[in-house]
This record gives structure tokens, sequence and C-alpha cells, in this order.
């Protein structure tokens, strides 16, 4: 869902601001770990928070969107964490809900 440069959730983003509620949208996960303007709506929307991803070294992760956003210019992600080769105490590198 989302994409690059619509305003689809442009109003919904804005109605929940302004309503008080924090709204944090991944930036994107189709990144290739070069091209900048990659952030994806709604996380690449104002004011929506973009969350990106970094490897172990500290760079973006490669499949991480960023750069600024095709909708409305801002810069994205607005914060980002841990993403790849996370430790974890579920066993092998298997995924669990």
């Amino acid at each position: 869902w989302g994409g690059d440069d619509t305003t689809f959730y442009q109003d919904i983003v804005e109605a929940w601001n302004a309503a008080g509620i924090f709204e944090a949208f991944a930036a994107g996960n189709d990144g290739d770990g070069t091209t900048c303007s990659t952030a994806h709506a709604p996380g690449s929307q104002a004011p929506a928070y973009g969350i990106g991803a970094y490897d172990s070294t500290g760079k973006i992760a490669s499949f991480s969107g960023f750069g600024p956003s095709l909708v409305d210019g801002s810069a994205k992600p607005d914060l980002s964490a841990p993403g790849v080769d996370v430790r974890s105490t579920w066993p092998g590198s298997a995924y669990h809900v």
C-alpha cells in the first residue's frame, strides 16, 4: 500500500495529527540503497513520521526508503532504527510475532 507520490493519505494523516494521534509509518521497504526519493506515502508525508532502517555499520539499510518526499519535499525518514542483523532471543533466523 502507499506509493511514492500519492496524496491519498494526506487528509487522513492531517486529521489524525489534529486529533493528537502520533502517526508513524515505514518510509518504504523497497529502496535500492543508493537512490534518493525512495520514501513512500504515507510515511513520506508531513506531518507523519517516516521510519527507516539502518544496518550494523550505521548505514541506511539497502531496502529502506529515504530522501525527500515526492509529495511535499520534506526530508525522510524522520527516525531510523536497527533493521538488519538484529540480535534477538528468538532462535535461528526465523520471524516471530
